[in-house]
């Protein structure tokens, strides 16, 4: 159990799965898409979702966050949720890790909070920042159900 977490983490791109298992063997690493999560409803006390949202369009991301909902526990879970900060556009971008090109929504804070409110959720802290060496400016949610 890291840090005295059971940690359930999953990936939709199999070469991520398994490299995630070595480095982190006492998580549960499964291949998965989160926009169809199979976990029951209320497994999980926190969803950490690194910089996934950024795999979602505007018109997708409802969805995608109405899962996370239905996995969390109903009364005060957390999700926390880096994402890249610009206009709302779609760009090309590299992602650590795959070092290649693919297309990437940046979010505006106001579009992304308004979204998050919607699919059912409250913000506690949404936070613009810069990463020191980092490819683009990032925004971070923590949210609540």
């Amino acid at each position: 159990m890291p840090l005295g977490f059971a940690v359930v983490a999953i990936d939709l791109s199999a070469p991520f799965v398994q490299p995630t298992k070595q480095r982190v063997p006492a998580a549960d690493v499964r291949k998965m898409d989160m926009r169809h999560l199979e976990f029951p409803a209320g497994t999980f006390d926190g969803v950490w979702c690194c910089f996934s949202l950024l795999h979602f369009r505007e018109e997708e991301i409802g969805a995608a966050l109405s899962g996370f909902k239905s996995v969390l526990k109903p009364w005060r879970a957390s999700f926390l949720c880096p994402a890249p900060r610009a206009a709302n556009r779609v760009v090309k971008a590299i992602i650590s890790g795959m070092e290649r090109e693919i297309y990437v929504q940046e979010w505006d804070q106001k579009d992304i909070e308004a979204i998050v409110r919607k699919a059912g959720f409250g913000i506690i802290q949404s936070r613009p920042f810069l990463r020191e060496r980092g490819r683009f400016p990032v925004l971070s949610l923590l949210m609540h159900t």
